[in-house]
């Protein structure tokens, strides 16, 4: 994939790029005092090929948007987990 300019990922941050789809939806990664990272992973609908998209929001409205968004290419991978619950199994 060619590279993109700041503003086509800002396209993408924003959910507004034709040629990207939201897999997950957005997650906050870490928060500061002035800033609150995110991320999300998107499709590149004509290759398939999947990305984690990270950027910064300001932490409060007096904050200028500085999303500086950066995309990773990513892999899917299944993942069996286990977990406990208090709901009683009944075998015979």
């Amino acid at each position: 994939m060619e590279s993109l300019t700041e503003e086509e990922l800002e396209w993408i941050v924003w959910g507004e790029h034709v040629d990207f789809k939201e897999i997950t939806k957005k997650e906050i990664d870490d928060q500061g005092r002035w800033s609150v990272y995110c991320s999300r992973v998107v499709q590149h609908t004509p290759t398939g090929n999947y990305y984690r998209l990270s950027w910064s929001e300001g932490a409060t409205e007096y904050q200028d948007p500085d999303l500086n968004p950066t995309l990773t290419q990513v892999y899917p991978k299944e993942i069996t987990t286990t977990i406990y619950t208090t709901d009683a199994v009944v075998t015979a």
